[in-house]
């Protein structure tokens, strides 16, 4: 659903693979959605997504050696269409060089502010995030 950008044809498959970065380019340039950049650093970060009229939130963690820990991740959203207070958490396992997706929340309703929080847990050693997202016209 909101993974459109990542259907692509066969002959597209062709030009990514080819052309490498290129391609890469080429494909991101295709997506219709508005979206945060990719982790690239060890730690966590909190993208937003937007697709028609909803938006995606997701916390992530991209881990440098093999790791496992704990999460919690917390999504306040305030707008015209009501308020909602959401809260998830648990435990992951990640490999070297990893970025994996702890949770993920889709809203709609525009309008809309979002005050999202992630902490993580892993191995020992603790990281924590925090966005202030608006989908306000």
């Amino acid at each position: 659903m909101f993974n459109s950008h990542k259907r692509i044809g066969a002959g597209m498959i062709a030009l990514v693979l080819g052309l490498g970065a290129g391609g890469l380019a080429v494909n991101a340039q295709q997506n219709t959605e508005t979206e945060t950049a990719p982790v690239e650093l060890v730690g966590c970060q909190i993208q937003a997504k937007t697709s028609n009229g909803m938006t995606t939130l997701e916390s992530v963690f991209r881990a440098e050696e093999a790791v496992t820990g704990t999460y919690s991740f917390r999504v306040v959203k305030s707008g015209a269409s009501g308020s909602s207070n959401i809260a998830q958490g648990g435990s992951f396992v990640a490999g070297p060089h990893e970025t994996v997706t702890l949770g993920r929340v889709m809203l709609g309703g525009g309008d809309a502010t979002y005050d999202v929080s992630l902490s993580v847990e892993a191995d020992g050693t603790d990281y924590s995030c925090a966005e202030h997202f608006s989908d306000q016209a």
